[in-house]
């Protein structure tokens, strides 16, 4: 804020002075300065979050850890959040009756219904 109001009153005291040039270049350099920072504070929460969420786990710190001073833990979905995917996402993420055999085959797969806490 202070920022703001220091270019508000530079400004106001040169347009009343009748320095209009002078008056839209402090603006647009505090609009500058603004957009810079409210792009510096935006990308820090990004890295913040990118490093906090990456790959659907959680990252804590733990000082135990002389690697990377963090642990990893895995994000936990309720049975209900789990039931409103299904709710929600209807039939989109069932497995095509013409895969079964080959992911059966592979070794893997199965229906999401069978995962504990989804219900039809």
């Amino acid at each position: 804020a202070t920022m703001l109001n220091d270019a508000d009153t530079a400004a106001a005291e040169a347009f009343a002075a009748g320095d209009r040039e002078g008056c839209h270049d402090i603006l647009t350099k505090h609009a500058i300065a603004a957009g810079q920072k409210a792009t510096e504070t935006w990308r820090a929460l990004w890295a913040e979050l990118l490093v906090t969420f990456i790959d659907g786990r959680i990252t804590v710190r733990n000082d135990d850890d002389h690697i990377c001073g963090c642990s990893k833990d895995t994000a936990t979905f309720t049975d209900a959040w789990k039931t409103k995917v299904v709710a929600d996402t209807g039939d989109k993420y069932l497995e095509p009756e013409d895969a079964k055999g080959l992911a059966a085959s592979a070794g893997g797969g199965r229906p999401k219904l069978s995962i504990r806490g989804v219900v039809a």
